[in-house]
Order: structure tokens, then sequence, then C-alpha cells
């Protein structure tokens, strides 16, 4: 008599991907590092398709050795994480609205051309880049 176990296990592959300006840039799952590969030679972007379990995934970035202070989660059902950046506990967050001062009669109202959740991050590079600005400067458009 053979005495046969079949465990079945399930788990979904996450695409992680961070802005980060360190060289060597990890991301930790339950106490595992794994090596995010830099998308080109200008974009400051690290990316990983990882294999995880089907619950909710707690993870942490790590860049050059020096691990976030936070955890950071990603729902079960996603497949994929926003360009996180290092050190930067919110991607997604309600953003405060102006206040209405005055009522425009002519706009469409407003659309959904974008999430604006989302914080953006521009980062401006190239050769002129840091004679234009003076400084090295990384700017953080908040809509």
């Amino acid at each position: 008599m053979y005495n046969t176990e079949v465990k079945l296990t399930s788990a979904r592959n996450v695409q992680f991907s961070v802005v980060s300006f360190g060289k060597n840039v990890k991301v930790k799952i339950n106490n595992k590092n794994y090596d995010l590969k830099k998308v080109n030679n200008y974009t400051p972007l690290f990316k990983a398709s990882i294999n995880v379990g089907n619950n909710t995934t707690i993870y942490q970035y790590i860049e050059d050795n020096k691990t976030e202070s936070f955890n950071r989660s990603l729902n079960k059902d996603k497949t994929k994480t926003d360009n996180d950046f290092y050190g930067k506990k919110d991607t997604v967050k309600k953003l405060p609205q102006f206040p209405i001062l005055y009522e425009w009669k002519r706009s469409v109202g407003k659309g959904v051309l974008f999430d604006d959740s989302y914080i953006p991050t521009v980062h401006i590079y190239g050769t002129n880049s840091q004679k234009f600005f003076k400084i090295k400067i990384y700017i953080l458009i908040l809509l």
C-alpha cells in the first residue's frame, strides 16, 4: 500500500515596479529578497516578475542594502504594483481638492482622463538637464 499525498499550491505572478536612484534594488517578500532589474540606463525604474501566493502580499523594497522602514501591501486580486517610489510610503492616495473660488461656466466638468489619486513622478535626465536646472532636482508633480 502506498501513501501518496498531493498538494495543490496556488500562486500568481506579480510585476513589481519601483522608482529608485540606487544601484542595487531588491524587493523583500516573506523574508526572501528578489533582485529587481533596471529597465534601461536612463530611467531609474526597476522591475521583476515574482511568483507570490494568492493572499495579500506584504513587501518592502531594498535600495543599496537599506530596507524601507515600512511595509507595503498588495491586494490578492492585483498582478502588478504601481510604479512605487523607494522610501515614499504612498503611491496612491486621495488628494485634497482645491477649493472652488469661482464657478467656471465653460467647463466640461471633471473627467476620467487620469486617476487623480495616483501621485506621479517626473524624472528629468540628460546631459543638459544639470545645466538647465543648475542643481540636481527631482520634480514631483502633485495633481
